[in-house]
Protein backbone atom coordinates (compact mmCIF):
# COMPACT_ATOMS: atom_id res chain seq x y z
CA UNK A 1 0.00 0.00 0.00
CA UNK A 2 2.85 2.53 0.93
CA UNK A 3 4.52 1.31 -2.84
CA UNK A 4 1.41 2.95 -4.51
CA UNK A 5 1.10 5.82 -2.69
CA UNK A 6 4.55 6.64 -3.55
CA UNK A 7 4.30 5.54 -7.33
CA UNK A 8 1.39 7.72 -7.27
CA UNK A 9 3.16 10.79 -5.89
CA UNK A 10 5.69 10.24 -8.54
CA UNK A 11 3.37 10.40 -11.59
CA UNK A 12 2.04 6.60 -11.98
CA UNK A 13 0.70 6.57 -15.11
CA UNK A 14 -0.35 3.04 -14.93
CA UNK A 15 -0.19 -0.67 -13.41
CA UNK A 16 0.39 -3.91 -13.53
CA UNK A 17 -0.22 -6.00 -10.30
CA UNK A 18 1.09 -9.47 -10.66
CA UNK A 19 -1.14 -11.68 -8.84
CA UNK A 20 0.00 -14.89 -10.75
CA UNK A 21 1.41 -17.74 -8.42
CA UNK A 22 -0.57 -16.07 -5.35
CA UNK A 23 -2.18 -18.52 -3.34
CA UNK A 24 -3.91 -15.71 -1.29
CA UNK A 25 -3.65 -14.49 2.28
CA UNK A 26 -6.00 -12.64 4.69
CA UNK A 27 -9.00 -11.55 3.78
CA UNK A 28 -8.99 -8.20 5.28
CA UNK A 29 -5.50 -7.28 3.21
CA UNK A 30 -7.67 -8.63 -0.16
CA UNK A 31 -10.01 -6.40 1.20
CA UNK A 32 -8.10 -3.31 2.13
CA UNK A 33 -6.34 -3.86 -1.18
CA UNK A 34 -9.24 -3.99 -3.56
CA UNK A 35 -10.65 -1.12 -1.50
CA UNK A 36 -7.61 1.35 -3.04
CA UNK A 37 -8.23 0.95 -6.38
CA UNK A 38 -12.11 1.29 -6.48
CA UNK A 39 -14.31 4.56 -6.33
CA UNK A 40 -16.76 2.60 -4.70
CA UNK A 41 -19.53 -0.36 -3.91
CA UNK A 42 -19.19 -3.70 -3.34
CA UNK A 43 -15.95 -5.61 -2.73
CA UNK A 44 -16.92 -9.26 -1.36
CA UNK A 45 -19.63 -10.55 0.50
CA UNK A 46 -18.78 -13.63 2.93
CA UNK A 47 -21.44 -16.14 3.39
CA UNK A 48 -20.92 -18.29 6.68
CA UNK A 49 -21.69 -22.04 6.60
CA UNK A 50 -24.64 -21.63 9.32
CA UNK A 51 -25.57 -19.34 12.36
CA UNK A 52 -24.17 -16.18 11.01
CA UNK A 53 -25.15 -13.63 8.75
CA UNK A 54 -23.72 -12.58 5.59
CA UNK A 55 -21.07 -10.04 6.07
CA UNK A 56 -20.70 -7.86 3.06
CA UNK A 57 -17.48 -6.03 2.50
CA UNK A 58 -18.03 -2.16 0.71
CA UNK A 59 -15.86 0.74 -0.51
CA UNK A 60 -14.44 2.30 2.31
CA UNK A 61 -11.22 4.27 2.70
CA UNK A 62 -10.51 7.55 1.45
CA UNK A 63 -7.94 6.65 -0.84
CA UNK A 64 -8.65 6.18 -4.79
CA UNK A 65 -5.95 5.03 -6.81
CA UNK A 66 -8.33 5.12 -10.21
CA UNK A 67 -6.87 8.37 -12.43
CA UNK A 68 -4.47 5.54 -14.04
CA UNK A 69 -5.42 1.80 -16.46
CA UNK A 70 -4.43 -1.24 -14.65
CA UNK A 71 -3.83 -4.66 -15.62
CA UNK A 72 -4.52 -8.04 -13.27
CA UNK A 73 -2.30 -11.09 -13.96
CA UNK A 74 -4.12 -13.89 -12.97
CA UNK A 75 -2.63 -17.75 -13.61
CA UNK A 76 -3.91 -20.88 -12.58
CA UNK A 77 -2.13 -20.70 -8.84
CA UNK A 78 -3.80 -17.33 -7.70
CA UNK A 79 -6.22 -18.69 -5.46
CA UNK A 80 -8.49 -17.47 -2.21
CA UNK A 81 -7.43 -13.83 -1.30
CA UNK A 82 -6.09 -13.30 -5.00
CA UNK A 83 -8.96 -13.94 -6.46
CA UNK A 84 -11.26 -11.77 -4.29
CA UNK A 85 -9.24 -8.58 -5.22
CA UNK A 86 -9.08 -9.76 -9.22
CA UNK A 87 -12.63 -10.57 -9.17
CA UNK A 88 -13.64 -7.32 -7.46
CA UNK A 89 -11.41 -5.84 -9.96
CA UNK A 90 -12.90 -7.11 -12.71
CA UNK A 91 -16.19 -6.58 -11.46
CA UNK A 92 -15.87 -2.89 -10.84
CA UNK A 93 -14.56 -2.61 -14.29
CA UNK A 94 -11.14 -0.92 -12.39
CA UNK A 95 -8.82 -3.68 -14.57
CA UNK A 96 -8.10 -5.67 -17.29
CA UNK A 97 -7.99 -9.26 -15.73
CA UNK A 98 -5.08 -10.83 -18.20
CA UNK A 99 -3.39 -14.30 -18.19
CA UNK A 100 -5.15 -17.52 -17.70
CA UNK A 101 -7.79 -18.39 -15.40
CA UNK A 102 -7.30 -18.53 -11.56
CA UNK A 103 -7.52 -21.92 -9.30
CA UNK A 104 -11.06 -21.06 -7.93
CA UNK A 105 -10.73 -21.23 -4.42
CA UNK A 106 -14.09 -19.27 -3.32
CA UNK A 107 -14.26 -20.69 0.45
CA UNK A 108 -13.08 -19.48 3.64
CA UNK A 109 -10.95 -20.94 6.35
CA UNK A 110 -9.86 -20.18 9.58
CA UNK A 111 -6.62 -21.29 12.01
CA UNK A 112 -8.34 -23.14 15.62
CA UNK A 113 -6.00 -23.96 18.44
CA UNK A 114 -6.03 -27.66 19.07
CA UNK A 115 -5.51 -28.29 22.90
CA UNK A 116 -4.36 -32.16 23.00
CA UNK A 117 -2.36 -31.74 20.32
CA UNK A 118 -1.04 -28.26 20.87
CA UNK A 119 -1.71 -28.14 17.42
CA UNK A 120 -4.16 -26.05 15.20
CA UNK A 121 -7.20 -27.09 12.90
CA UNK A 122 -7.59 -25.35 9.49
CA UNK A 123 -11.45 -25.34 9.38
CA UNK A 124 -13.54 -24.19 6.29
CA UNK A 125 -16.26 -21.43 8.17
CA UNK A 126 -17.39 -19.86 4.73
CA UNK A 127 -17.53 -19.00 1.49
CA UNK A 128 -17.08 -15.84 -0.46
CA UNK A 129 -19.18 -14.15 -2.92
CA UNK A 130 -17.87 -11.76 -6.28
CA UNK A 131 -19.92 -8.61 -6.26
CA UNK A 132 -21.68 -9.51 -9.28
CA UNK A 133 -23.11 -12.66 -6.79
CA UNK A 134 -20.78 -15.55 -8.02
CA UNK A 135 -19.43 -17.94 -5.73
CA UNK A 136 -15.93 -18.73 -8.21
CA UNK A 137 -15.35 -22.20 -6.01
CA UNK A 138 -14.33 -24.87 -8.51
CA UNK A 139 -15.11 -27.72 -6.09
CA UNK A 140 -18.55 -26.70 -6.32
CA UNK A 141 -18.29 -27.68 -10.10
CA UNK A 142 -17.76 -30.59 -11.70
CA UNK A 143 -14.68 -28.67 -12.45
CA UNK A 144 -15.07 -28.49 -16.28
CA UNK A 145 -13.84 -25.90 -18.62
CA UNK A 146 -16.96 -24.25 -20.02
CA UNK A 147 -18.40 -23.90 -16.28
CA UNK A 148 -18.67 -21.20 -14.28
CA UNK A 149 -15.58 -21.31 -11.54
CA UNK A 150 -12.28 -19.00 -10.63
CA UNK A 151 -11.46 -15.58 -12.04
CA UNK A 152 -11.49 -15.93 -16.00
CA UNK A 153 -9.46 -13.06 -18.10
CA UNK A 154 -10.80 -10.78 -19.94
CA UNK A 155 -12.31 -11.49 -23.49
CA UNK A 156 -9.24 -11.16 -25.82
CA UNK A 157 -6.80 -11.25 -22.99
CA UNK A 158 -6.10 -15.23 -22.16
CA UNK A 159 -2.17 -15.33 -22.29
CA UNK A 160 -1.59 -19.31 -22.08
CA UNK A 161 1.55 -20.73 -21.06
CA UNK A 162 2.90 -24.19 -21.19
CA UNK A 163 4.03 -26.08 -18.77
CA UNK A 164 7.34 -25.81 -19.19
CA UNK A 165 7.31 -22.36 -19.54
CA UNK A 166 4.89 -21.81 -16.71
CA UNK A 167 7.62 -23.79 -14.78
CA UNK A 168 10.49 -21.89 -15.49
CA UNK A 169 8.62 -18.54 -14.82
CA UNK A 170 7.39 -19.41 -11.39
CA UNK A 171 11.53 -20.23 -10.79
CA UNK A 172 12.85 -17.11 -12.10
CA UNK A 173 9.87 -14.96 -10.18
CA UNK A 174 10.55 -17.06 -6.47
CA UNK A 175 14.41 -16.67 -7.45
CA UNK A 176 14.23 -12.53 -7.50
CA UNK A 177 12.43 -12.33 -4.48
CA UNK A 178 15.16 -14.10 -2.90
CA UNK A 179 17.83 -11.94 -1.33
CA UNK A 180 21.04 -13.49 -1.40
CA UNK A 181 23.64 -14.46 0.76
CA UNK A 182 26.60 -11.78 0.68
CA UNK A 183 28.68 -14.28 1.84
CA UNK A 184 28.00 -17.15 -0.25
CA UNK A 185 29.73 -17.04 -3.97
CA UNK A 186 28.11 -15.77 -7.00
CA UNK A 187 26.62 -18.52 -9.48
CA UNK A 188 29.19 -19.20 -12.25
CA UNK A 189 26.67 -18.78 -15.07
CA UNK A 190 23.83 -16.89 -14.68
CA UNK A 191 20.74 -18.23 -15.61
CA UNK A 192 19.55 -16.53 -18.65
CA UNK A 193 16.02 -14.67 -18.20
CA UNK A 194 12.77 -16.04 -19.29
CA UNK A 195 10.53 -14.43 -21.28
CA UNK A 196 7.34 -13.34 -20.33
CA UNK A 197 4.32 -13.02 -22.74
CA UNK A 198 1.80 -12.13 -20.34
CA UNK A 199 3.94 -9.07 -18.65
CA UNK A 200 4.65 -8.00 -22.12
CA UNK A 201 0.47 -8.32 -23.24
CA UNK A 202 0.20 -6.63 -20.14
CA UNK A 203 2.68 -3.42 -21.17
CA UNK A 204 1.27 -3.45 -24.71
CA UNK A 205 -2.09 -3.09 -23.18
CA UNK A 206 -0.94 -0.27 -21.06
CA UNK A 207 0.83 1.39 -23.31
CA UNK A 208 -1.51 1.52 -26.20
CA UNK A 209 -4.32 3.04 -23.54
CA UNK A 210 -1.54 5.69 -22.56
CA UNK A 211 -1.24 6.24 -26.34
CA UNK A 212 -5.06 6.84 -26.97
CA UNK A 213 -5.38 9.18 -23.89
CA UNK A 214 -3.10 11.73 -25.53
Amino acid sequence: MDTVKKLDKEGMKGLVLDLRFNPGGLLTSAVQISDMFIDDGLIVTIKPRSGMEEDAYYKRSKDRYTAFPMVCMVNGLSASGSEILAGCLQDQTRAIILGERSYGKGSVQNMLPFEPTKGRIKLTTATFWRPNGKNLNKSSTSGKEDEDWGVRPGEGYVVPLARGERDALYEQIRDNEVIPNREAKPAKEPKPPVADKQLDEAMKYLHGQLKASK
